[in-house]
């Protein structure tokens, strides 16, 4: 699957550009802080559709979702023939830093193409725990959703690649994919400000090394947690 990840920009000329070079799914950043909040049917959501459709290429971006619970930092996965696939609630939220958000409570996986796919959102990235239990959840490829709430993450990319053994690939202010061996950067290029690579298969070690994992000496990171969250 070759896939890109975008920087700032007009989503539609995104999206036409990354159709354009090939790619089967595109990864475009947060929206900002004053994008106004909808529900995830709502006119936003139509036009990504929209546009996904318009050019065949499935699309992930990010927007504020208005709900009876609250106001989520979400982002939207819509495949190649405009159907939502999965809509994903940032689940770690920074306090008193912009527009005030409510957590999400589960972490979101999805089959799409070749890959199985895992969603975050800006700082989660910044925690090992997510990317590690997406990848626990059967996993190979994280799609990150960045640019509005994380602290330019580039340097954490290439261990969160490593350790999980996954495709890395993030939006934002520095678009980036990183391979599963945690050294293979594709970084954006061109005017377009995309980021594109073929995803391969991962490599089995990181599968093998999964195995030498020892669960129960961790079990003190996730007691006392409110909800510890399920990949759904």
């Amino acid at each position: 699957m070759r896939v890109a990840v975008a920087g700032a920009g007009r989503p539609a000329d995104l999206v036409a550009a990354a159709a354009r070079g090939g790619a089967q799914l595109l990864v475009l950043p947060e929206a900002p802080d004053d994008a106004p909040a909808e529900p995830s049917d709502g006119p936003w959501a139509a036009a990504l559709a929209a546009l996904a459709r318009e050019h065949g290429i499935a699309v992930v971006a990010g927007y504020h979702e208005l709900c009876v619970t609250g106001r989520y930092g979400a982002a939207l996965l819509v495949d190649s023939r405009g159907r939502c696939l999965a809509n994903y609630r940032q689940t770690h939220v920074r306090p008193c830093r912009g527009v005030p958000r409510a957590r999400g409570h589960w972490l979101t996986t999805m089959p799409l193409g070749s890959r199985h796919v895992g969603l975050l959102i800006g700082y989660d990235i910044e925690f090992p725990e997510p990317a590690a239990a997406l990848a626990l959840a059967g996993c190979d490829t994280l799609l990150v959703v960045g640019g509005a709430s994380d602290d330019a993450p580039g340097p954490l990319l290439p261990a969160r690649a490593r350790d999980t053994g996954c495709w890395l690939a993030c939006s934002g202010a520095e678009p980036v994919i990183v391979a599963p061996d945690g050294c293979t950067i594709h970084a954006a290029d061109g005017a377009a400000g995309l980021a594109v690579a073929d995803l391969m298969s991962p490599a089995p070690a990181a599968a093998e090394r999964r195995l030498d994992r020892r669960p129960r000496l961790y079990q003190w990171l996730v007691e006392g947690d409110e909800e510890p969250g399920r990949p759904a």
